[in-house]
């Protein structure tokens, strides 16, 4: 079943779906991706004045019922932690101007920091004006509101939003970091919490966001069988499922072999369905493998291929995606010196033992 929103194009996002009513559904996405640079921030350097809540200036996440769930791993005996920072709205309840000079991201372990940056100058004015129209976009009805919410969540009810660092009394800035960097963290232990601060005119305003430590529950069947397979897409590019918030940790699977050119995932000219070996697969239902149905294209996707994805709710403007591991598939296929990893990852395509 093939659905094409009539924002899709304004979004550069394709959306399809394939649902099958039990704990297990497959959905197909593409969309874009930004990239910005952030400076390096001691906090000693701020200089910051600090604000009470008496202040009325408030930091909260821009998407309803947002997770930070981080992609973790370990590599010898350093552990990484992978975090996509959530997009912000910040608000000025006060009854006078305020203006935001920068945002620092602070990266803690024990309420001890250990990592920073900041986001300001052209950066942050690039985040605020991204922010302004997606809220705009979403407020045309329904319809574009799921579009945008596939990738950024179901956004959190505000007044008016402007599109510059200068709040007026009552109003709001939306601040998107999700698009914009990713804090990774490689040391002795894992980051258990991110320090959001708006730096403003009027001193500093902080928020405090838990990362939750989602960890696979359950025993999940691997969904193809096969000694060529390989998944794709993984929590470590941030360009592709790591950027929608129900995706954050989905992959896609794909058979491939050997040719003189490399690896393959079709033969010819790949131009028919059937010339893809991952195509008309037996789909099994990772709960139970019970076979479901097969792989197939919607034609919304670069090639046939099954996508894979866990989630917290069912609805998939809600939902944040969570960890994916299967028991057939150990961390040493991640890597050999992979200890420990929360979900599936590789910086490229990742080789599958037989399934």
């Amino acid at each position: 079943m093939k659905e094409r929103h009539p924002f899709a194009p304004d979004l550069g996002l394709a959306y399809c779906r394939c649902v099958r009513l039990n704990p297990s559904a497959f959905f197909f996405l593409c969309l874009q991706f930004t990239s910005a640079a952030c400076e390096s921030t001691s906090p000693s350097r701020l200089a910051r004045k600090p604000t009470d809540q008496g202040s009325k200036v408030t930091i909260e996440t821009l998407a309803l019922e947002k997770k930070v769930i981080p992609l973790r791993y370990r590599i010898g005996d350093f552990r990484v932690s992978d975090v996509k920072l959530p997009d912000l709205l910040v608000t000025n309840h006060r009854g006078e101007p305020v203006r935001i000079e920068k945002i620092v991201v602070q990266g803690m372990t024990g309420q001890v920091e250990v990592v920073s940056l900041s986001i300001s100058r052209d950066h942050l004015d690039d985040a605020i004006r991204e922010g302004r129209a997606l809220v705009e976009a979403v407020r045309k009805g329904p319809v574009y509101a799921d579009a945008r919410g596939i990738v950024f969540g179901t956004l959190r009810p505000t007044a008016e939003v402007v599109d510059g660092r200068e709040l007026a009394p009552g109003t709001s800035v939306a601040i998107l970091l999700s698009p914009l960097v990713h804090l990774i963290q490689s040391g002795p232990t894992y980051l258990d919490e991110v320090m959001l601060t708006a730096i403003t005119s009027d001193g500093a305003v902080e928020r405090r966001i838990p990362l939750v430590a989602a960890d696979v529950k359950g025993t999940y069947e691997f969904p193809l069988a096969g000694t060529d397979l390989v998944a794709t897409n993984l929590g470590t590019n941030p360009a592709a499922h790591r950027s929608c918030q129900s995706q954050e940790f989905a992959a896609d699977i794909l058979a491939v072999q050997e040719s003189r050119g490399g690896r393959t995932s079709h033969v010819g000219d790949g131009r028919k369905l059937d010339d893809y070996f991952v195509f008309g697969r037996p789909v099994k239902a990772m709960e139970d493998g019970v076979v479901i149905g097969a792989v197939g294209n919607t034609g919304n996707s670069t090639e046939p291929h099954l996508h894979v994805q866990l989630m917290d709710s069912p609805d998939l403007v809600k939902a944040n995606g969570l960890p994916l591991r299967f028991a057939t598939i150990p961390v040493s296929a991640m890597g050999d010196d992979v200890g420990e990893a929360s979900s599936l990852f590789h910086v490229d395509s990742m080789v599958l033992p037989p399934q």
